[in-house]
């Protein structure tokens, strides 16, 4: 769905007044307030699109998924504008207001959707993109967005996750002995115990490229694809998850998938939470083409200055945790396959 607002119908819209500032009836002043709670929603779509246009805290020059993503995200803001402008109506201020007022417990005039305006800022979706870690607290995504990382301890989360990492894999012999020979997990313990966290970057990126190419050629068997995986065409992470035409036989909740692909929609035009998808092996680890890819490019090539930053490491044992339980979602599928070979 593309936006068909104009520059003039928003502009219009924030300009005209609908309820009278200087009204004594309680009715009046709550839709007054909600006629400012959607204007204020309306400023900061503009505000938010503005930088996209301006690419703030940006170092180098943006990579082809980070201009796709910034057009999609203004796209999604600007069909949010238009709902917005839409509902900056007397009548249905009105109705809105009298529905809610007839609850006393709700006396909001107003909710924000704050999960959307993060997923499509800029600097959530565009330059940091941590949205897939979805056990990330609220409150240290927040903080991300806004590049204040001061009391955000990244240095023992790499740590429970890498125990994390080590306690999924105990879990289960078979897939214990799958992965001991692809994943380095007693230098990563070590590395990540000496605060040696260049190293275990290093490591971390490795591991996560192994595993991905470890499944991907097990799906490649399964699905008897006249494909070689070691081919030149397929050396990036990118293009072995792009090209390779993978089947629709992952099944995830349209959540899920709104997190792991950070394609969140406005409000107006969302109509499939409830529903589940079926999705590719590209969908699942669709996040290890965008800000993984670009960092481990930058690292290899001497392009990344700060690749020992705690908040890396962690990025990259999630990465890690990510691809084997994407592995363990395939199990279940195909046991037959996954366990006897």
């Amino acid at each position: 769905m593309e936006p068909k607002i104009t520059i003039g119908e928003i502009i219009n819209a924030l300009e005209t007044g609908i309820f009278d500032d200087d009204s004594n009836d309680s009715f009046i002043i709550f839709c007054k307030k909600r006629e400012e709670e959607l204007k204020k929603e309306l400023d900061i779509i503009g505000n938010q699109i503005t930088n996209h246009f301006k690419t703030p805290g940006l170092k180098y020059p943006l990579e082809f998924w980070q201009i796709q993503k910034s057009k999609d995200c203004m796209r999604r803001l600007a069909l949010y504008s238009e709902f917005l402008v839409s509902q900056l109506n007397k009548s249905k201020i009105e109705d809105y207001c009298r529905t809610h007022r007839a609850f006393p417990f709700n006396i909001n005039s107003f909710n924000s959707d704050i999960i959307f305006l993060m997923m499509n800022s800029f600097h959530g979706s565009v330059i940091n993109d941590f949205f897939w870690i979805d056990d990330l607290p609220l409150f240290d995504m927040l903080s991300i967005i806004q590049g204040k990382f001061e009391n955000l301890d990244f240095k023992n989360k790499t740590l429970l996750r890498i125990n994390q990492i080590e306690e999924y894999l105990k879990s289960d012999k078979k897939f214990a002995n799958v992965f001991r020979n692809i994943i380095s997990l007693d230098e990563i313990s070590i590395n990540a115990k000496n605060n040696a966290f260049r190293s275990l970057n290093l490591l971390l990126i490795a591991d996560v490229e192994k595993s991905v190419r470890y499944l991907g050629n097990k799906l490649i068997e399964h699905y008897k694809l006249k494909i070689n995986p070691n081919s030149k065409e397929y050396n990036s992470i990118d293009s072995f998850l792009r090209k390779i035409p993978w089947k629709n036989d992952l099944i995830v909740s349209f959540s899920k998938y709104s997190l792991l692909t950070c394609n969140y929609d406005p409000i107006n035009i969302r109509d499939k939470e409830s529903q589940n998808l079926n999705i590719t092996l590209k969908d699942r680890l669709d996040f290890l083409r965008r800000r993984f890819s670009l960092q481990r490019n930058q690292l290899f090539h001497g392009q990344e200055d700060d690749y020992n930053y705690h908040l890396n490491s962690f990025v990259n044992a999630s990465a890690l945790m990510e691809v084997l339980k994407t592995y363990s979602e395939y199990r279940i599928i195909y046991a037959d396959i996954f366990d006897n070979k």
